[in-house]
């Protein structure tokens, strides 16, 4: 299991989110096709970036009501995925592969194989999926407007537990995780998917087809569904979380431990040792962390020079740089600038 620091190593900068949220209100506003299909496009090319060259991946729109999202694959490395969300519903069928989950401002919960998991998402948020090296992924994620789904499959709000109520009608502001064993139905449909021919004319058209029957199954289950079933997320310790996105905003130049702690009116001793236990490192050492994993994605662009990346990232000279950056990475930070 990735530690809280390694999870935070690999989450992407903020310009690494999957806009799902945004390509979803052109849905809503029925655009011309023509901006549909661009936007479509905007977002394969974003989710092509962010998933490995191992594996397999396919998106399809689904009769402009939402998304289905295919994945099969070895990871060959530990890597994270970001999106935003926004009024949506999203099932997630993981037929193979565990996978670490977390809505920013809350906890973070694990997805288990052989699980359908329905994510009710209120008001704006945002994500991040955490992929781990050297497991063997096959899992379907559908994203659908609530108000679209509400309106194209006809859902009586009346049969539905009370949480599921709740989030149709906009009544509950946090957001929602519904977690049960995988339905037989639906697993066939998502191995239908997975196995689907790679190639022809007709691919496409058949996807769209079953992910539309997962749609038209997963409004039954929701009738069927035990009260017990859904869980609100639990918010994480506001507190820590403020000290890590000050440090987020100002890791060039963090504010002292002493001012940190009178920001979120907590004792000095407190802070550092629930910073500790929260984010498995020191507080000096977490904003350090951020620091060379900027420096290295600015050696990586081939656009600045060591001594120049060192100057951005607040170092004096070139020698303490190097110095930090041989002793985070194993190695000179020369050896990291694109040629």
């Amino acid at each position: 299991m990735l530690s809280p620091l390694e999870l935070e190593k690999l989450t992407p900068s903020e310009d690494g989110y999957i806009p799902l949220s945004l390509w979803l209100e052109t849905l809503k506003q029925e655009t011309e096709q023509k901006e549909f299909s661009l936007g479509l496009q905007q977002l394969r090319e974003v989710q092509q970036r962010q998933f490995p060259a191992s594996f397999w991946s396919e998106m399809v729109p689904l009769e402009r009501c939402g998304l289905m999202f295919a994945f099969e694959g070895l990871s060959d490395h530990d890597f994270a995925i970001n999106t935003r969300i926004e009024d949506m519903l999203a099932i997630r069928i993981t037929l193979q592969g565990e996978f670490i989950y977390h809505i920013h401002g809350h906890r973070k919960f694990n997805f288990e194989s052989s699980r359908l998991t329905l994510g009710c998402f209120p008001g704006s948020q945002r994500d991040t999926t955490w992929y781990q090296q050297g497991v063997d992924y096959q899992f379907i994620n559908l994203g659908v407007s609530r108000d679209l789904f509400l309106k194209k499959f006809d859902l009586d709000i009346a049969r539905l537990i009370n949480p599921l109520r709740k989030f149709f009608l906009d009544l509950n502001p946090e957001p929602l995780l519904i977690s049960i064993p995988l339905p037989d139905s639906i697993r066939e449909l998502a191995r239908q998917i997975v196995e689907a021919p790679r190639e022809g004319k007709t691919r496409q058209f058949l996807l769209q087809i079953k992910g539309l029957e997962i749609l038209c199954s997963l409004a039954d289950i929701m009738y069927r569904l035990p009260s017990q079933a859904s869980t609100t997320i639990p918010k994480s310790e506001k507190s820590l979380d403020a000290v890590a996105e000050i440090i987020r905003q100002e890791y060039i130049s963090p504010p002292s431990i002493d001012q940190l702690a009178d920001q979120v009116n907590m004792s000095r001793s407190h802070l550092t040792h629930s910073f500790r236990q929260h984010f498995g490192t020191s507080i000096m050492e977490f904003a350090l962390q951020l620091r060379m994993i900027k420096a290295r994605e600015l050696l990586h662009s081939g656009q600045h020079s060591v001594l120049t990346v060192a100057l951005m990232l607040g170092y004096q000279n070139h020698a303490n740089f190097t110095r930090a950056y041989r002793k985070h990475f194993g190695h000179p930070p020369s050896e990291d600038v694109a040629r």
